[in-house]
C-alpha cells in the first residue's frame, strides 16, 4: 500500500496543507477549507497556513467515503423503486 502524505518515515502522522488535503480526499482546496471552517475538520495554524493531522484526515475521509456509499445507495434503491 503506498504511502500517504501524511505518514512520516518514523511512523508518527505529520500534519498536511490544505492542498494536501485535498489531493488526499480528492476534492478542492476550498471543500478542505469549508470544512475546516464549519469545524468537522479540525486544522491548527502554523504561520499563515492551516495545517490537517493525519488522523484527524482519516478519520474525515472514512466519513466522507461512508456519506457518499450511503448516497449511492439511496440513489440505486430509488432508481429501482422507480423502475430505472
Amino acid at each position: 500500500m503506498g504511502k500517504h502524505p501524511f505518514e512520516a518515515e518514523n511512523g508518527h502522522q505529520n500534519a498536511v496543507s490544505v492542498p494536501e488535503a485535498a489531493e488526499f480526499l480528492h476534492v478542492s482546496a476550498e471543500f478542505v477549507a469549508a470544512q475546516i471552517e464549519s469545524g468537522r475538520l479540525p486544522a491548527r495554524m502554523s504561520g499563515q497556513d492551516r495545517l490537517i493531522g493525519g488522523e484527524a484526515l482519516q478519520a474525515f475521509r472514512a466519513a466522507l467515503s461512508q456519506k457518499t456509499e450511503t448516497a449511492r445507495q439511496a440513489l440505486v434503491d430509488a432508481g429501482q423503486e422507480s423502475g430505472i
